[in-house]
């Protein structure tokens, strides 16, 4: 399958190698070789130039010799009797003075009333004009008054063009019209001569390698200062050609459902919120293991309120910050202060096994009248003792009893969650920036002491990966390889060719 895309980079009309002066510009033309999923793509860029040959009659450009040079001021050559051409004088032929225009003293000057002629062929090859194009002309002419008067006596220009010796174009015999020229326009004394620039332009197509330029006339006529110009098509053509992978697109079908009910959504989130804010308030404290029970809740270190509300930087109108600070702090003090106290019975739980000695049992009754520390520190001695005497199994009990003990929450922390309730229940929104930052409060209230965390001693993650090498043993094909590599050949050798098509 191929797919043909042309760009116009610069409109203009359309043009073969046959056509005249074309429109500078360019085009592109795409074509796509589609075999399966790998597309082959040409690119073709025509840019169209104008070059010009200049005055191919200057002797400054070194395309002719002196002999041949538009200032006639040698003879080119041709039939008919004619005058010197260093004898011209401005006053006699009635042209503008010397050195006007870069004219020079001498001149082409008929002097019979037969046909007198000067012609020439100007070699064109260094060129390489090859796409057609357009010749411009133009010199100075001037009929005596006898011959302007007499209608038989008339004179002519004509051009012709050649490729390989072959003619190609030719304008023919252009007669010059004697009716736009003006008698004498310099005022010379006793001049009656009319005087004229002559011009003229003529398309050609194809190639051409030479040209043929002939000045004529039937009578006595002057000549002066021929200018001949070639301005022809330059064309260039840029081939790239590249290979390309084509990805499959799937269509993908989304479905978007649009809800015109604001108020639905409004609520759906209030819930949300609420339940986020309850859920917050009942957070269950998770107190890490520790060697020995204590009836005490670990400390929470609470910033500061006012600061939370400045590092916040809540906009609230009308309201004073420390005094919400103050209202605050004065909640979780609320919180804070509750105390309940707990049976004894949980904390010395493994001084009371039936199974311990002798010994553990007089200490614990020794221990009954001394106050709460001691007590912990006499359960040391007996946790220690029992270790001793390797009473395995009570103190795994005591274990298992004391986990399940540190699992449920405590009665203060019960009457804790139970008041932090009540306050957020007092709030009318939950939304309220006072409300949330009054939540955060109580939640840091209620959680455990940070620096449990931090103290935790972190082990090293064991060895989770093995090293080992892959793929030592596989090939892996490439199944384009080959196709690129012929293309790429081709295509090399279609560019080799090409220069030799232009």
């Amino acid at each position: 399958m191929k797919v043909l895309l042309v760009f116009l980079v610069f409109s203009f009309s359309c043009f073969s190698s046959n056509a005249q002066l074309l429109d500078e510009g360019s085009t592109t033309t795409t074509v796509i070789d589609a075999q399966g999923n790998v597309e082959e793509v040409t690119e073709t860029t025509v840019i169209i130039e104008h070059k010009t040959t200049g005055d191919i009659l200057d002797g400054d450009t070194g395309i002719v010799t002196n002999k041949y040079e538009g200032d006639a001021d040698v003879d080119w050559g041709g039939g008919g009797s004619i005058y010197s051409h260093s004898a011209c004088t401005d006053a006699a032929s009635g042209f503008p003075a010397t050195g006007t225009d870069g004219r020079t003293s001498g001149c082409g000057h008929a002097r019979s009333n037969s046909l007198t002629t000067w012609r020439q062929y100007v070699d064109l090859n260094s060129f390489g004009i090859e796409e057609g194009g357009e010749v411009n002309y133009e010199f100075l002419f001037a009929f005596p008054n006898s011959m302007y008067t007499n209608s038989g006596q008339t004179a002519y220009v004509q051009t012709k063009g050649y490729n390989d010796n072959t003619l190609q174009w030719e304008t023919g015999l252009v007669t010059i019209d004697k009716t736009t020229f003006t008698q004498n326009p310099n005022n010379y004394t006793n001049n009656t001569n009319w005087v004229n620039t002559v011009t003229g332009v003529s398309d050609f197509s194809n190639q051409l390698d030479k040209v043929y330029i002939e000045i004529g006339g039937y009578g006595e006529f002057y000549w002066d200062e021929f200018q001949y110009n070639v301005v022809y098509n330059h064309i260039t053509t840029v081939v790239d050609t590249w290979m390309q992978v084509v990805e499959q697109q799937q269509d993908i079908d989304t479905t978007i459902d649009l809800m015109n009910d604001y108020e639905v959504i409004d609520t759906f989130e209030q819930d949300i919120m609420d339940t986020t804010m309850e859920e917050m308030v009942n957070i269950e404290v998770d107190i890490p293991e520790v060697d020995i029970p204590d009836i005490a809740l670990p400390t929470t270190e609470v910033s500061s309120s006012e600061e939370m509300l400045q590092d916040l930087e809540i906009d609230m109108p009308m309201m004073d910050v420390q005094e919400v600070a103050a209202e605050i702090e004065e909640m979780v003090a609320e919180i804070e202060d509750i105390a309940v106290e707990e049976p004894t019975e949980e904390v010395s739980s493994p001084i009371e096994e039936p199974e311990l000695t002798e010994e553990v049992v007089e200490e614990v009754e020794v221990t009954e009248e001394i106050e709460v520390v001691e007590e912990v520190e006499a359960a040391e001695e007996v946790v220690e003792e029992v270790e001793v005497a390797e009473e395995v199994e009570a103190t795994e009990e005591v274990v298992e009893e004391e986990a399940k003990a540190e699992e449920k929450p405590t009665k203060q922390q019960e009457k804790k969650q139970e008041k932090a309730k009540e306050i957020i229940k007092n709030f009318a929104s939950n939304y309220d920036a006072v409300a949330q930052i009054t939540t955060l409060a109580l939640v840091n209230a209620l959680g455990p002491n940070i620096k449990t965390y931090s103290n935790q001693v972190v082990q090293p993650a064991l060895q989770w990966y093995k090293t080992e090498e892959i793929y030592t043993n596989v090939v892996m094909q490439d199944p384009l390889g080959n196709y690129f590599g012929v293309r790429d050949s081709l295509v090399f050798e279609q560019m080799i060719g090409a220069q030799y098509n232009e």
